[in-house]
C-alpha cells in the first residue's frame, strides 16, 4: 500500500492508500519496473497481475519487474466504493459505417424497443440510486469524488517517485522516474491522460485497444463505439464455414453466406414484436432469447478466439429449440448456458484460488464503472433530459445489433451521478513527449476501433503504430505471434520503432488461417484460405 493524498488539489483534506502489486524480473540485468492496467473502467490491477496472460508476461520480457496497482475506489483501494443499494432499490444493471463488401452479412435482427428499459419507475430508480451512491460514497473523504483518470494519473507519479527512492530504483538502468506502461482498452485512456498531463515522465508507453481521449471525456454518443461490432460478428460466418460441422456445429450449405442466411432466418421465428401483437404466450421468452443472442455474441466478438466456439453450440441450441417450436422458460434458460460456457481455454494463467479473491466486492463493479466515467465526464450527463439523451438510442441500435443497446444503457445512469470531483482533465491530449510511445490497435475491434488508435498516432507527435491484423479487443485476443513480438521489441529494444509496423493475420477461432486482410471483404466471401 502507497500512502498518498486523498486528493491532490487539495492535499490536506486526508489520505488515501494505493495497493501495488509486483512479480520481480527473472534476470540479474535489470531495467525497472512495468506496469499494466487491463481496462474496465473498475477491472482489479491487482487481480490482473495475478492472473496475467503468459503472452503479455512473455512479450515485456523477464527484465522488468512486471506490476500493477488499483486505480482509485477499486478492489483492494482505500477508500473503495461501497454499495450503494438501500432496500427496495434496484440500480441500473451495467452491460457490456461498415464498409460495402461487409453490407452483406450486416446483422438485420429485431432490436428491444426501448420501452421494456425505461418507464417512469425505471427512470426514478435511476436517479433515486445516484442519490444513494451520493449519500454511500460521495462524501469528500469517500472514494467518489476522487476516482477520475487523473487522479490516477498523479497516484502513477507518487508510484515513481517512491520506486526511485527505492533500493529497487536506485539499481535499475533505466530511468526509474520514467513510466513504462502497458494500458488495455480504459488503460489507453490512464495512458493518454499521464502523457498529456506529465509529457517528461514518459519511457516506454504502449496503449492498446484504444479509447479516443475526446469523445470520452466529453460523453459522446461514440466515446465507447460499436462501429465495427457487427463487421467482427461477421467473420463468424466465414470461420464457421471453413472449420466444417465437425468443429462448427451450426456449419451449413457450401459458403459462409448459407451460414449467414440460417441465422438470419432464426429472427423470423423470434419476431417477438408480431408475438407481443398476438398474444402470444411465449413472446416474453422470445425476448429474453433475443437478449440472451445479444449478449452472448456481445461477449464473443470481444475474445473470436475462445468464444466464437461457443456461439457455434449455442446457436445450435437456439436453431433447435425454434424448429421444435419449443420456447418455454426451462428451453430460455436452456440457451442461457449455452452461451455461457467456454467451449475452449484461452490460454490465460490459472486463477489464483486463495487470498485475495478474484474480486473483494463484485457487487460494486457498477458502481466503480460510474464512478470513474461519469466523473470523468465532469458530469455532463448529470440531471441532462432524458428525452435528449433518448435519441441517442436508435442511433446506437442503428449502429450495432449486437451492442449498440447496451452501450446506451452503460452511461444512462450517469444522468442521475450528482457526485463530482474538482480533478478532471479534459484535454488537451497529445503534443510531444519523452521517451517513446506506442499505439496499438487491431483492424477489427468491437468497442475501440482502429481510427481510434490512428489519431492517437497523429495527436502525439513521436508515437507510432503497431496495427494488427485480426478481429478482438486488444491485441491479445488476436493471439498474434508476430504483434507480441514487436511489442517485446518495443519495450526491450533501442532498435525496433524506427516506423509503423503491421502484423498480417494469424491463426483465428478453431485454429483457422484465412487469407488475409480481414477487411477485404471480397476475399473473405469467395471463401479462400
Amino acid at each position: 500500500m502507497l500512502d498518498v493524498p486523498l486528493d491532490y488539489l487539495h492535499p490536506k483534506l486526508g489520505r488515501a492508500f494505493v495497493p501495488i502489486i509486483k512479480k520481480p524480473a527473472a534476470t540479474s540485468h535489470y531495467k525497472g519496473i512495468l506496469f499494466l492496467n487491463p481496462g474496465g473502467p473498475s477491472e482489479s490491477g491487482v487481480q490482473f497481475l495475478l492472473n496475467v496472460p503468459d503472452d503479455v508476461k512473455d512479450a515485456v520480457g523477464p527484465d522488468y519487474d512486471l506490476a500493477s496497482w488499483e486505480p482509485r475506489g477499486i478492489g483492494y483501494s482505500v477508500p473503495a466504493v461501497n454499495d450503494c443499494r438501500t432496500p427496495g432499490s434496484t440500480p441500473e444493471s451495467r452491460f457490456t459505417n461498415l464498409k460495402e463488401s461487409y453490407d452483406d452479412f450486416k446483422i438485420r435482427g429485431p432490436n428491444i424497443p426501448i420501452q421494456e428499459f425505461i418507464d417512469h419507475d425505471r427512470i426514478r430508480g435511476i436517479v433515486q440510486h445516484g442519490e444513494d451512491c451520493a449519500r454511500y460514497m460521495g462524501g469528500p473523504l469517500d472514494a467518489g469524488p476522487h476516482m477520475t483518470t487523473a487522479t490516477v494519473a498523479r497516484d502513477l507519479i507518487s508510484i515513481l517517485d517512491a520506486y526511485a527512492n527505492s533500493q529497487d530504483g536506485r539499481r535499475a538502468v533505466q530511468d526509474p522516474r520514467m513510466l513504462n506502461y502497458w494500458g488495455f482498452s480504459y488503460g489507453s485512456m490512464i495512458g493518454q491522460t499521464f502523457a498529456s498531463m506529465f509529457p517528461s515522465r514518459l519511457g516506454r508507453i504502449a496503449v492498446d485497444g484504444v479509447v479516443d481521449p475526446d469523445l470520452y471525456v466529453t460523453a459522446d454518443i461514440n466515446a465507447i463505439s460499436t462501429i465495427d461490432q457487427d463487421k467482427v460478428f461477421s467473420t463468424f460466418f466465414v470461420y464457421c464455414h471453413h472449420a466444417g460441422p465437425v468443429l462448427c456445429p451450426f456449419h451449413t450449405g457450401n459458403s459462409p453466406r448459407d451460414i449467414y442466411n440460417l441465422f438470419e432466418s432464426l429472427f423470423v421465428a423470434l419476431n417477438f414484436t408480431h408475438a407481443t401483437r398476438q398474444g402470444w404466450e411465449n413472446a416474453t421468452e422470445m425476448m429474453a432469447v433475443i437478449q440472451f443472442l445479444q449478449s452472448g455474441i456481445g461477449r464473443a466478438v470481444y475474445d473470436p478466439v475462445e468464444y466464437f466456439p461457443t456461439i457455434g453450440t449455442g446457436l445450435v441450441v437456439v436453431d433447435t429449440l425454434v424448429k421444435a417450436s419449443n420456447l418455454s422458460s426451462s428451453a430460455v434458460l436452456e440457451i442461457f448456458f449455452a452461451f455461457s460456457t467456454p467451449s475452449s481455454g484461452d490460454g490465460r494463467a490459472d486463477p489464483n484460488p486463495g487470498f485475495p479473491p478474484e474480486d473483494p466486492a463484485p457487487m460494486n463493479s457498477v458502481n466503480r464503472f460510474l464512478g470513474v466515467v461519469c466523473s470523468d465526464t465532469g458530469g455532463r450527463l448529470y440531471n441532462s433530459s432524458f428525452e435528449e439523451y433518448k435519441k441517442r438510442f436508435g442511433v446506437l441500435q442503428r449502429q450495432s445489433w449486437i451492442g449498440g443497446t447496451g452501450v446506451w444503457k452503460q452511461y444512462l445512469s450517469c444522468l442521475g451521478w450528482s457526485i463530482k470531483s474538482e480533478d478532471v482533465f479534459e484535454g488537451p491530449f497529445g503534443g510531444r513527449t519523452k521517451g517513446s510511445f506506442l499505439v496499438v490497435g487491431n483492424t477489427l475491434d468491437p468497442v475501440t476501433p482502429l481510427v481510434n488508435a490512428q489519431k492517437a498516432k497523429r495527436v502525439f507527435q513521436n508515437a507510432k503504430l503497431l496495427t494488427i491484423e485480426g478481429a478482438g479487443h486488444t491485441s491479445h485476443t488476436t493471439r498474434n505471434i508476430c504483434a507480441f513480438a514487436k511489442i517485446k521489441a518495443f519495450f526491450n529494444s533501442d532498435k525496433w520503432i524506427g516506423r509503423d509496423a503491421y502484423c498480417p493475420l494469424e491463426a483465428g477461432p478453431w485454429n483457422i488461417t484465412l487469407r488475409g486482410p480481414l477487411e477485404k471483404g471480397v476475399e473473405l466471401m469467395l471463401g479462400r484460405i
